[in-house]
This record gives structure tokens, C-alpha cells and sequence, in this order.
């Protein structure tokens, strides 16, 4: 009994140490199996994930560079064609929503004024852009008013749909793919998920004071894996930044355009920080604002935004028909006509009359007016002086004062009170 209990125990003895050995073997294999891990993750991080992530990151700068170049010379608007959220106009709407300036689809981001504000400013003459007009209620000449409408996006995703940073970010997650050929690392498989960019800017104007970069994060997932192994590694996120404060560029042009379109008198001009240039009846008498940054560069190239400014109506100074009312003037002698801009009454039979009447307007875009009389001619007759016999309110001669800027005109009716006169 006591041998075959030592046999036994000898034989449990055995068991243990080969069990244990066996233990301590696996053990040293295991480190050595994780080295060899190691050591082909390193070689395929030298070999490929670098280079991969450094080309990955070269397309993005090229992509969001574009973006930025494309949003700037097509006055904030990418295309859907182009990968950005803005419908592409066709060409029935060239000369209502864009114009062709240099090949570039110009959206229009200041058109004339639509409608009334407050029941003082007013779109349509002979009101526009307001009765009195360049008269306030104090008497004192004013060019403040409405004199069109800034149709600019704005920049925030928050501050409503196609904003310049929804409309930069789809354009590059669209077009990211276009520029990478991932075929150009061979002995690699590379697959790629879906891209999505963030345009990262500063959260409000306040903080733009200070904002010398414009940056971009392309969350991407790329998968490189070796074609003759296992081992393989993804690529999550990448960057780049562009020393441009597109957000205090943005702003800087979008206060040109709103003090364009409520300052009848305001025509852009160059500033110390950028440079403005007005190109002329680029479409009809539709004219384009070039705004380059004299700071920020681009590809080597000022930073440039651009506008096109929709023709708008001229403006009338008011005519002053209470001391007009003073006078009355000969049946069949009297005949009106404009001479330049100057409102004559021929022949002048009255002492200290108003005329001759000189004509004064303000065009919003700076173009050159003209004045003219509708009719052409008029003469005070034997209409007129029925008429004023009917309504001595109302009646009498009656005739437009019109100014134009050759597309688009403004006018005052003028009423003359007619009188029989002894031709001697």
C-alpha cells in the first residue's frame, strides 16, 4: 500500500512539473509573439501610416483652400455642382440672381429695396425712397434711408441655412475624396468611411477681434493594412490652418455692403486695411465690389471677396411745390424744358419766381443722371387752365420731372397754375 501511494505521488509530482513548464514556455513565447506585433505596427507606420497621413493632410489643405478661394469670388456661395449646399443657378436667372463677372456665377448680395419700412422709407416712386426726400421731419438733408437689401449668408451654421461655414464644411467633405488616390501606396489596401469636416472659427464677433487663423478638422476614417500581413492601423482625424481671419473679413465686408445699402451717398472706398475697386456696368448697369485684404493672403494672393450690386432707382431731391403754388403763369404763352439740370419756364413773365429751377438727385450706385420732362414740351393751354377751373386744388398743368441713370428712374409730378395774360 505505501509503494503504490509513493508511486502515485511521484507520478502527480510529474504531472505538476511539465505542467509548470509548460506554463513558464507559453510564458516566454508570449512576449516574443508581441514583439514581432511591435515590430511589423512600426514597420507599417513607417512605411505607409505617415506618408498616407501627411498626403490625407495636403488634400485637405488644398480642398479647404479652395473653398475658401470659390466662397470669395462667388459672393458667398458654393455651388451644389461644386459640392457645396447653394442650388446652381441656371442661365434664365442671369441678370435677376447672379451675374457673370470672369467666369465666376457672381450671386448678386445687394439688390435694390423691396417694399416699405415703417411707413417712411418706400421702394416704388414718386414716394422712393421717401417723400420729402433728402428731407428729414427737422428740415435737415439727410442720406440715411432704404436703399436696398444686403443678401449676404451669414457666416454662423446658428445663423441659418447655406451659412458660409455649413456651406465651406459640405464643399470639403464632398470633395475630399476627389483628391485622394490612395492606389499611389502600393502593397497597402486603404479603404476610407465616410468624411466629415468642422470649420473651426471663433464663436462670435467679440472673439473674432482677436482671430489670426481659420482652421479645419477632417474626421475621417482610413484603414491601411498590409497586402502581405495581418497588421493594419486607422487613421482618425486631421488638420490644417490658414493665416486668415475670414470671420473679421467676412464682417469687414458685410459693414461695406450694409452702409451701401442704407447710405445713399456712401460709395465703397479703399481703408488701410484692404483694398476696394468698383467695376462698372459689368451686367447692364449692374456693377461689381472687389474687396482684397491688404494683411491675409491666399495662396500667395490677397484674400478677395466679392459682390455684385443690382442696379438701383436714383433719387429725386423733392421739388418744392408750395412756392411753385405762388406763381401762375400765361395761357398759350408759358412752355417748360429742361436745359442740363435745370428746370426752365420760358418765357419768365413772373418777378422772383422759382425758375429757373435747378434739378438735383442722388444715385445710390454713383451713376451719372439725367433729367427730362413728361411730355417732352409742356405748355400751359386751355386745357389747364379747365382743369383748374374744375379742382383750383388740383388742376392746372401737370407734368413729370424724371431723373434716370439710363435704366432706372425716379420723378416728381409738378403742378403750374395757369393765368390769362394781355399779350401786348
Amino acid at each position: 500500500m505505501k509503494r503504490g501511494q509513493i508511486t502515485m505521488f511521484m507520478i502527480i509530482g510529474i504531472i505538476i512539473l511539465l505542467g509548470a513548464g509548460m506554463l513558464i514556455y507559453m510564458a516566454m513565447l508570449k512576449p516574443e509573439k508581441r514583439g514581432d506585433e511591435a515590430v511589423v505596427s512600426q514597420s507599417l507606420r513607417q512605411a505607409a501610416v505617415q506618408p498616407v497621413k501627411d498626403y490625407i493632410v495636403s488634400c485637405l489643405d488644398i480642398v479647404s483652400s479652395d473653398a475658401l478661394d470659390f466662397i470669395g469670388k462667388q459672393g458667398g456661395r458654393l455651388y451644389v455642382s461644386q459640392g457645396g449646399t447653394v442650388p446652381d443657378p441656371g442661365i434664365a436667372r442671369l441678370g435677376s440672381v447672379y451675374l457673370d463677372y470672369g467666369g465666376w456665377k457672381l450671386f448678386y448680395s445687394i439688390i435694390p429695396p423691396e417694399g416699405t419700412v415703417s411707413s417712411l422709407f418706400f421702394s416704388e416712386p414718386p414716394e422712393y425712397p421717401w417723400p420729402d426726400f433728402p428731407y428729414s421731419a427737422e428740415s435737415n438733408i439727410s442720406d440715411i434711408g432704404f436703399f436696398g437689401l444686403v443678401m449676404l449668408p451669414p457666416l454662423y451654421r446658428v445663423h441659418g441655412v447655406n451659412s458660409l461655414q455649413e456651406q465651406i464644411e459640405e464643399y470639403i467633405a464632398n470633395n475630399i475624396r476627389g483628391c485622394v488616390d490612395f492606389t499611389r501606396f502600393p502593397g497597402f489596401e486603404i479603404s476610407a468611411g465616410l468624411p466629415n469636416a468642422t470649420m473651426i472659427i471663433a464663436e462670435n464677433i467679440t472673439h473674432l477681434q482677436a482671430e489670426e487663423y481659420i482652421s479645419f478638422v477632417l474626421d475621417w476614417p482610413v484603414t491601411i493594412k498590409e497586402q502581405a500581413g495581418t497588421a493594419k492601423i486607422t487613421l482618425e482625424s486631421f488638420s490644417v490652418n490658414h493665416p486668415i481671419a475670414f470671420g473679421r473679413i467676412y464682417y469687414a465686408f458685410r459693414d461695406i455692403l450694409e452702409r451701401d445699402v442704407s447710405n445713399i451717398s456712401y460709395e465703397p472706398e479703399t481703408s488701410d486695411a484692404y483694398f476696394i475697386s468698383i467695376i462698372k456696368d459689368v451686367y447692364g448697369k449692374d456693377d461689381v465690389i472687389v474687396y482684397q485684404d491688404k494683411k491675409y493672403n491666399l495662396n500667395a494672393r490677397p484674400y478677395e471677396f466679392r459682390a455684385a450690386r443690382k442696379n438701383r432707382a436714383p433719387a429725386l431731391y423733392r421739388i418744392d411745390q408750395f412756392e411753385i403754388d405762388k406763381f401762375a403763369y400765361c395761357v398759350d404763352i408759358v412752355r417748360f424744358s429742361i436745359d442740363g439740370d435745370t428746370l426752365i419756364a420760358s418765357p419768365d413773365l413772373e418777378d422772383d419766381d422759382i425758375f429757373p429751377l435747378a434739378l438735383v438727385a442722388a444715385d445710390p450706385d454713383g451713376d451719372a443722371v439725367s433729367f427730362r420732362l413728361d411730355p417732352k414740351s409742356p405748355r400751359v393751354d386751355s386745357y389747364s387752365v379747365a382743369s383748374y377751373a374744375a379742382n383750383p386744388s388740383k388742376g392746372g398743368l401737370l407734368f413729370k420731372v424724371i431723373v434716370s441713370d439710363g435704366e432706372l428712374e425716379d420723378f416728381q409730378q409738378i403742378r403750374i397754375i395757369p393765368k390769362g395774360c394781355e399779350i401786348s
